[in-house]
């Protein structure tokens, strides 16, 4: 008797245990992205790139002890109203400042006696920067009168070239505006006009913003405004520089014994670093590697 055997071949199913593999891939990727996540946060930590009490310290906190005021000239007193429009330049705590637009009033025959001069006033020191005024004069108002005035302050920030920060990672100048007489003061239908500016060595402007404008018009009387600019530095191109500037057409309401317009404070520079891979990421990495090796086999 002769047998006949018929070979059969058995295959393994393609799809079968197929699912419990996906999913174990999945969840290997969903642990990497954790860890991704986990990573960034912990390597995202915000900190100031010089030291409490250093020269870039000092100079953009205002209290290095080296206070400073430039106050705009006036011109010769007369029976008249005068204005003049020649700017005053000072410097101090490493600020270079100015002030632009004065007027002068005074009444006499033989001896022309001062009734009332205001003139525009930049200072710096004792923890802020203002812009003001500054009046003298037996007046407290000159009525109806719309003064035009001009302000600005820049800073070369001392050793910002030497810092740390990467050319990717996050710079944020931090800084608070107040309007001691609010826009009431500022008179009808104007809005401040305050800027601020930030470039560096070599002439590349990283941040302008148009800070008066962000104070928005519900802001009337004693108005205030925090804020902050974001940008990208990159230290090989020489110093930061920040330039504050501002023009004004003064009302009557705020001349007289003179006040601050602009209140500048709280400045400062904070480094929000770009996360880097860390072990737990490459561990991950390894993790779904050897799982997708394993599938193939």
């Amino acid at each position: 008797m002769v047998f006949a055997f018929k070979r059969i071949s058995i295959r393994k199913n393609p799809n079968k245990n197929m699912k419990p593999k996906t999913n174990r891939i999945k969840q290997a990727f969903l642990g990497l992205t954790t860890m991704t996540a986990l990573a960034g946060m912990a390597g995202a930590q915000t900190y100031q790139p010089y030291a409490n009490g250093s020269a870039a310290d000092n100079a953009l906190s205002f209290n290095n002890g080296a206070d400073a005021t430039v106050e705009a000239p006036l011109s010769p007193l007369g029976l008249v109203l005068t204005y003049n429009n020649t700017p005053a330049i000072g410097s101090g705590g490493g600020w270079d400042l100015s002030a632009q637009g004065s007027t002068n009033l005074g009444v006499g025959v033989l001896v022309t006696l001062p009734l009332a001069s205001t003139r525009a006033k930049t200072a710096t020191g004792v923890g802020d920067l203002t812009f003001g005024t500054a009046s003298t004069g037996l007046l407290s108002d000159l009525a109806g009168l719309a003064l035009p005035m001009a302000w600005e302050a820049s800073l070369t920030v001392p050793d910002s070239e030497t810092w740390t920060a990467g050319v990717a990672d996050t710079m944020t100048y931090n800084f608070d505006v107040q309007f001691s007489n609010g826009l009431l003061g500022l008179g009808a239908g104007v809005f401040p006009d305050l800027t601020l500016e930030i470039s560096d060595g070599s002439g590349v402007l990283y941040a302008s913003s148009d800070v008066g404008a962000l104070l928005g018009i519900t802001n009337l009387v004693n108005s205030s405004y925090s804020g902050s600019a974001d940008f990208n530095y990159n230290p090989a191109n020489g110093p930061l520089e920040i330039k504050w500037s501002a023009s004004q057409t003064v009302s009557a309401g705020l001349l007289g014994n003179g006040d601050d317009v602009f209140r500048i404070s709280n400045t400062d520079f904070t480094v929000t670093p770009v996360p880097e891979p860390s072990s737990a990421v490459l561990l991950g990495v390894g993790v779904v590697t050897l799982l997708g090796r394993r599938r193939r086999k």
